[in-house]
């Protein structure tokens, strides 16, 4: 309703000839809407969750359980710094950082992994 008072104020100067194409223009692609390739989205999600739960396996497996998941920051760090390193964070920074330090195995492997993990994490699923 607001919209039509508005439209019919004789205050509201008519569009130029050239405004009222681009409106136009701007409709019809507008009502196109948004192309995707949901099969090629789909499969990337796939593959993404894929990595993810394999990062969790490897880092559950090489932690012996304490560790199941790249999410859980807390630990990792506490597993890093217990190995003579002293992160306050996991940032991208942070991780290349300490890997440039050129850690031991283990914690070279737990870092490797972080930053494998924080990129295969897909945070919610497609809904339609």
């Amino acid at each position: 309703m607001a919209t039509r008072a508005t439209y019919n104020s004789p205050r509201l100067q008519p569009l130029l000839p050239e405004e009222r194409l681009q409106l136009l223009h701007d409709a019809t692609l507008n009502a196109r809407g948004v192309h995707a390739n949901v099969p090629f989205l789909e499969a990337a999600h796939t593959f993404a969750a894929q990595e993810r739960n394999a990062v969790n396996t490897r880092l559950n497996e090489v932690t012996a359980g304490l560790i199941t998941s790249v999410n859980q920051v807390a630990k990792i760090m506490e597993a890093v710094n217990a190995r003579g390193h002293n992160l306050n964070s996991l940032t991208k920074r942070s991780v290349a950082a300490a890997l440039a330090h050129q850690p031991g195995d283990f914690v070279r492997e737990l870092l490797e992994l972080r930053q494998r993990g924080a990129y295969a994490a897909p945070t919610s699923s497609r809904s339609c």
